[in-house]
Formats: structure tokens, sequence, C-alpha cells
């Protein structure tokens, strides 16, 4: 997966036919890897989606690869007939995009139906080696063959390399000031760089694909810290190949054929297709710590999906999963089952999502997870939408008591929109056992704020009250965009008040963030923020230089 701004666009290339060892040989293909030789046929595509969620300035949707979006694609994001602005896709997995406005912010919400268009990429189409040759430069000549011939519908398509390099930097400067006058303030410094990469390959032998996502940094740190002051993390390491009859994929990776498929060290095999199967996965969990391979935890899955074909006025999609874990050490073993569904008919929706686990001591079955989300559009302008949850983790670590403290949450909210902008709200209460109980008011809004200048302006506010005590929260924002860019200003202000505490505390946050296009594939970003508090001050910077290939 990748995740960046911009111009989406695709490259290929290919290999000699003769080998070398030579090392200016291989700098040179490598400068030909990252610049990339040639743009792929394109055609677009337009699809309606549903806005699962919004994460400050990130939107999610409940379409991903599966329908065709990859990451680095720019999206026409339309609703009711008109074109609300363009987004880019930061990442995406098989049936979920993360996107992030282009230029303008406008406004969407949570469970928004919105039409998508997109320029699809098609396959690469093949280069030859004397293309490669002369576009780079070799230090020993390679013999090609010039000779006119028909084309082979069995020649393999050239391999195709898509992906993202960031290097960046984050910097962090705190002062801790602890209650009462008897301790002195601390403080501390970080400094962590970073380098990440993200990279699929298509058309590898019998057109095999290789997805990897790594990240390398190293912790620069002013006091004494329990972690590695370098590390070096493998998220994904992955080959997927399609077969005549489903898909397989191994090695490290994370299991999209099933909503909660979970992270594997191991193989994944799918009979029939994503729209109806069924399928198995069987390996290892990987270390949650770090990312490290383990085989103290063996894990086995079954699973099957499916998901109506497009052309019908309704949409529905369901799936089911079985799942064991039999850890080797003294952890106890886990066993439990996973059911999902969808539902859209024209302006009604509803998501529901449900996990029953076998307590491992008394063999009951328990409800740890459940969710249901009803939504009805009543108008064009005018959203209403409801939730309930139920949250009952299973502790994998712990050996006396698998569960933790069950949480029942029930909630409501509307979103009105006009023109290009919006404002909604929710409220929600949360029944904690044998705890308190807590309320939550969130309200929201957005608007283009003054045209000319390309500026708009979003706030959002939200309070929690409980018997143990209270905290308010209200942030704004104004952005600005202009090219393939933006640049951010933002204020935020929290006060939290305890129950056996007068006297509240308050704090104020001050960031501003850039990102700048400096070429088609080259963009920078760049983050400050200011934070003060009576017990915390801190300073921090985030920037990084981000190359698509």
């Amino acid at each position: 997966m990748t995740r960046c701004l911009g111009v989406n666009e695709c490259h290929t290339w290919a290999l000699p036919k003769r080998r070398t060892r030579n090392l200016n040989r291989f700098f040179w293909l490598l400068l030909l890897f990252l610049a990339g030789a040639a743009q792929a046929s394109a055609q677009d595509t337009t699809l309606t989606a549903t806005v699962t969620q919004i994460a400050g300035d990130n939107a999610y949707i409940n379409v991903g690869r599966d329908a065709g979006i990859q990451a680095t694609d720019t999206l026409r994001v339309g609703a009711g007939g008109r074109l609300l602005g363009r987004m880019i896709v930061l990442s995406t997995a098989s049936k979920q995009s993360v996107l992030r406005f282009v230029n303008q912010s406008f406004p969407i919400t949570r469970g928004m139906k919105v039409e998508i268009t997109f320029t699809r990429r098609s396959a690469a189409i093949e280069t030859t080696p004397a293309e490669v040759i002369a576009e780079a430069p070799a230090p020993e000549k390679v013999p090609v063959t010039t000779s006119a011939r028909a084309p082979d519908k069995k020649r393999r398509q050239a391999v195709r390399v898509d992906g993202r390099a960031t290097l960046g930097l984050s910097l962090l400067s705190s002062e801790t000031r602890p209650i009462g006058s008897d301790f002195a303030p601390v403080g501390r410094q970080f400094a962590t760089p970073s380098l990440n990469l993200n990279v699929t390959v298509r058309n590898l032998p019998s057109q095999t694909r290789l997805h990897a996502s790594m990240r390398a940094e190293h912790r620069g740190s002013s006091v004494a810290s329990i972690l590695p002051e370098r590390s070096m993390r493998t998220y994904q390491l992955s080959l997927q190949k399609d077969l005549s009859f489903g898909e397989m994929q191994f090695g490290r990776f994370y299991n999209n054929l099933t909503p909660h498929g979970g992270y594997w060290d191991g193989g994944s095999f799918l009979i029939g297709s994503r729209n109806a199967g069924m399928g198995v996965a069987a390996g290892f969990m990987p270390e949650q710590a770090n990312e490290g391979f383990t085989t103290d935890f063996p894990r086995i899955s079954g699973f099957a999906q499916y998901r109506t074909p497009a052309g019908k006025p309704w949409r529905y999609r369901a799936a089911v999963s079985y799942h064991e874990v039999h850890p080797t050490a003294i952890y106890l073993d886990h066993r439990f089952s996973e059911f999902s569904q969808e539902f859209d008919w024209g302006a009604f929706s509803i998501d529901q999502d449900i996990a029953i686990d076998q307590n491992p001591l008394t063999k009951d079955l328990v409800v740890s997870q459940f969710q249901i989300d009803p939504r009805v559009r009543l108008t064009d302008q005018i959203q209403l939408r409801g939730r309930y949850s139920l949250r009952q983790p299973y502790r994998m670590y712990s050996t006396v008591t698998p569960f933790s403290t069950r949480r029942d949450q029930i909630g409501a909210g509307f979103t009105v929109r006009g023109g290009d902008a919006s404002f909604g709200g929710e409220y929600a209460t949360r029944y904690t056992e044998g705890a308190y109980d807590s309320r939550t008011i969130i309200v929201y809004g957005a608007t283009p704020f003054f045209q000319p200048l390309n500026l708009s302006l979003n706030a959002n506010g939200s309070r929690w009250t409980s018997d143990f005590g209270e905290a308010l929260y209200a942030a704004a924002g104004l952005t600005k965009g202009f090219g393939g860019g933006n640049v951010r200003l933002e204020y935020a202000f929290y006060r939290t008040t305890t129950a056996n505490q007068t006297d509240p505390i308050d704090a104020h946050r001050y960031s501003a963030s850039a990102s700048v296009p400096l070429g088609r594939t080259l963009y920078w970003n760049a983050r400050v923020t200011l934070q003060q508090s009576r017990f915390l001050s801190s300073v921090s910077g985030q920037t990084s230089l981000q190359i698509r290939f």
C-alpha cells in the first residue's frame, strides 16, 4: 500500500536479459526504477461509496482495491450529482480506502453516500530491453534483437513497480512539572529519523504480486528508554497469486479476505472470488510489541464471504469466519467466531458486526464485540444515523481474567449539508460495567471561508461528562489550498476537571502544517506543534520527503 499526495502516475521497467554484476549498471537501473519509464493507459470509473469514518484530516470509505482503487489515485468526489471536490488516496485495503483532501476541503460526514470518479490504471505496457538501455546509460553493451516479429500472446508483461519511499524526522522537546513544589521540572528531548518503504511489484513470474511495507528508525533520547535505539519493522512482505479457482498469499500479510483477519506469518487460500468464496489461513501471529516473527502463537482460520453483483438497486455483503489460536507458551487457547454484514437500499443502510469468543476457563460463549449502525437519508441535505456497540475484548496475555470490563454505548447523530457547507452533531451514552457511566456530546461544522483566496474553515468540539469528572474540547482550523498542496493553521483547547479537584486543568495546542509538491513524484510535508498547560509543555516537529515511483 502507498500513501502519498498528488497526481497519480504509473511506470513500467524491464531488466536486460543478460545478467551483470557491474555496480554502475545496478545504479542506473535503480535510478530508472525510481524515475519510471512509461505511463500506463487509463480510463475513468465512477463508483458509489460510503464514508465510514472521519479521523482528523483523513476520511475512510468502504471501497478499495477490489474496486480498482490504488494508493496515490486522485478521486473526484460528488454527492447528488454535484462535484464537491478532490481527494487523494493515502492507502487502500481490499474493501477500504484512506483519503485526504486535495487543496480546499469540503463537507463530508460519517455515513454519507458519495460518488467517486477516478482513473483506473490498466496493465502496464511492456518495455523492451532496447528501450530500457536507451533511457539508462550502461557501461557495458547489451545485445538486443531488433528484428520485427508478430506479437506473442504468451509473452509475459513487463514487471511493474508502484510504491512510495518516505524519509522522515520527528523532534520533540517537553517539560513536565509535577504537582507540588518539592519536585523540579523534568525536561526530555527526542529525535527520531525514519525511513518508510511501501512497494507493490506486479507481473512477476506466473503473474505473482509482491507486497512490502517496512519501517526503519533510530530513536535518540536524552533519557533512558526501554525501547531499542534502532528498529526495523516489517508490516507486510508477501507474495500473492491469482489462480483459476481463487487466489493464494504467503509471507507476512494482513488477511483482508475477512473483516477481522489480522496479521499473519503464513499463508491463505481463497476458493472462488472475493464476491462469493471461502478459504482458509494458517500460520503464526507476529509479536505484538515489535512485529517480530515468533512461533509462540500458531493460528488457523476458516472464512466465507458473499456480496451482491453490481447493477442491483440494493447492495448486500456478508462475511463469516472462525479462528483458533493455540499458544505454545503459558497462555490460554483462544477460539472465536465473527460475522459481519452490510445492507444498502436507496436512502437506508445498516451495518452489523459481531464477535463471539469462548471463555477458555469456563468454556462459556461470550459476546466480545457487537456493533450495529443504521443510517437514513431524509433528503439530499439531511441524514440521521444511530449506533449501538458492545465491547468486552479478549485478553490474550492474561491467564486469570480472559476478558476485560464490558462497555456498552448507544448514540445518535445528524448531518445537515447546504451548498459547500455542513454541520452536525452526535450524542452518546456509555455504560461501563462496575464503574462510572459517561455521556458525550459532539458538534462539528465546515464551510468555505473566502473563495477568492481558496480558504476553508472547519471547527469541532465535544463535552464528556461522568461521575468521575468532565472534559471539554474545542478546535478550529483554517486551510489554504494552492496547486497540489495546502497550508493549515489550527488551534485546540482542552479542559479537564475531576470530581475531587475544583481547579480545572487547561491546555492549549497550536499547530501549523504544510504539504508542498516539489515535482510530479516528490512531496514535502511538515508540521510544527506547540502545547502548553500548567503541568506539561512541549514543542514538536515532523517533516518528511516523499518520492513516488
